[in-house]
């Protein structure tokens, strides 16, 4: 349009009224559908002005014909949290079967990674190395489009990823970057919290606490307040769409038996931005409160959670239930066989013990930790690593400590075990008589059969086999296989 032609259309629209402005604007739009159908895409109207939203209301409303399909986005929650007018317009409209509100849902891991290959155009997503990129973006926003957007361009503004996939793959995302959220992306979660009551935050903070799904007792304990008030709470957010939706549970929830309803971030990010954004000494405080409901209800049933309370004790530096907790998290992991889990919980534990004062106790409890964390690491690198050795050699150093223990036969078959597999066989052989001769002062009858079994071992690798099996015999004999069948 020229200069001319628009200042003679801005003298004829002056001192137009609004109700002229919304019939001019059905009367461009028919006319423009006469001939052809038209498709009127509106983005974000979660920001549009009142004069947009009784426009939409009048072009509904026309019973004039038209081809004309208008398509609108709006964020939902944005809606409800501002009291915009679009949100009672959509009600009323959906009542007349005058539109259909279509509820987006997240995107799968596959759909984040042909985001990624459409945006930066590798022929084959797979080769780029983009599919477990797909699976790491998906996993930190949950499929959340503008979540997923803002983490891409992010990573792309910090030269994490780029074009470059093109030319070569992409290096594996790093575990470290999950918890780094985009500052545009924790700007956004600040600001619709900057929205709710100042009651509905303290909620929000406790919960973020208390983990990603939770039910409305542990908040309570949190916070030292009635639980139906939690509930009436949550309950609101989660019927406004707002950070929570209700997760129906099945029954009591946990030993505690009690009926309370179980909630869920919508999206990790809140619960992240949440919980970051507390005061240290708070958060430590609500961690321990929540921490010591669960172990209180669950009772004799806390070993089911300790990983849960781990997690909390450690926040709250509650040293001793901490060490506790992990080493029990530790077991829990080795009867699954997630022996790489129970190795981190073990180094974790030994790492709380480090800043403890030396005493009995400690040494004791690390005794346990050294030598339950070198089985470990025997399963998850190798007898010979030395790391393995590092910690039967702690171990062997506590036993001297703590005097007459049950833990000082494996911490030197440990050992043994080390020099045995690296072929030491000047070390080996010391170790494989003093197992024979502790296990011959242990009431414990299968130590026997392990010590024979090293000292035949180490006879036969030193070429002395009738030796040998003069051991493994007299190890067979003191066998029981049916004491000791698994």
């Amino acid at each position: 349009m020229e200069e001319a032609e628009r200042e003679a259309l801005s003298r004829q629209l002056f001192g137009s009224t609004q109700d002229r402005m919304a019939r001019e604007l059905a009367g461009a739009l028919e006319a423009l559908t006469v001939e052809r159908p038209l498709v009127l895409w509106l983005e974000d109207l979660h920001w549009s002005d009142l004069s947009t939203v009784d426009a939409l209301a009048m072009l509904a409303r026309r019973r004039e014909p038209a081809r004309l399909l208008v398509v609108g986005t709006y964020r939902p929650a944005d809606v409800i949290a501002n009291g915009h007018p679009l949100r009672a317009l959509v009600r009323e409209l959906e009542a007349h079967a005058q539109c259909r509100d279509l509820p987006l849902g997240f995107l799968t891991p596959t759909e984040v990674t042909h985001y990624l290959a459409a945006r930066f155009g590798p022929p084959e997503p797979q080769a780029a190395g983009l599919e477990a990129w797909g699976r790491f973006i998906h996993g930190c926003t949950d499929g959340n489009p503008l979540f997923m957007v803002a983490m891409v361009d992010d990573l792309v503004i910090r030269g994490v990823i780029g074009e470059a996939c093109l030319e070569e793959p992409w290096p594996a995302p790093s575990a470290d970057l999950a918890g780094e959220l985009p500052e545009s992306l924790r700007q956004l979660i600040v600001d619709q919290l900057d929205r709710l009551s100042e009651e509905e935050r303290g909620v929000l903070e406790a919960a973020s606490v208390a983990g990603r799904e939770f039910s409305a007792a542990w908040v309570a304990a949190a916070l030292d307040t009635d639980v139906v008030e939690i509930e009436d709470c949550c309950e609101a957010l989660a019927r406004r769409h707002l950070f929570l939706f209700l997760r129906p549970a099945k029954g009591p929830t946990g030993p505690e038996r009690r009926l309370t309803e179980r909630y869920r971030f919508l999206h990790a990010p809140y619960q992240q931005v949440l919980s970051e954004g507390l005061p240290a000494s708070r958060r430590r405080q609500l961690h321990r409160r929540v921490g010591a409901s669960k172990e209180t209800a669950f009772g004799s049933r806390s070993a089911d959670i300790a990983a849960e309370l781990a997690v909390h004790f450690e926040a709250a530096r509650d040293g001793p239930r901490a060490v506790h907790y992990l080493g029990q998290a530790a077991q829990n992991a080795l009867r699954r066989s997630a022996s790489r889990e129970a190795s981190d919980l073990l180094t974790r534990a030994i790492e709380q013990l480090e800043t403890w004062p030396e005493t009995p106790e400690r040494a004791q409890q690390e005794l346990s930790l050294q030598v339950s964390l070198g089985a470990t690491l025997s399963m998850t690198q190798c007898y010979t690593a030395p790391e393995v050795k590092r910690a039967y050699d702690r171990a062997h150093a506590l036993c001297g400590q703590v005097g007459e223990s049950p833990h000082l036969f494996p911490a030197l078959f440990g050992l043994f075990r080390f020099e045995i597999t690296r072929a030491e066989l000047q070390g080996a052989p010391p170790l494989a008589e003093r197992l024979l001769r502790l296990a011959q002062a242990q009431p414990d009858p299968l130590l026997l059969p392990a010590a024979h079994a090293a000292l035949g071992a180490t006879l036969f690798h030193l070429g002395k086999p009738a030796a040998a099996r003069r051991q493994v015999e007299q190890g067979l004999r003191a066998y029981d296989r049916h004491q000791r069948r698994h």
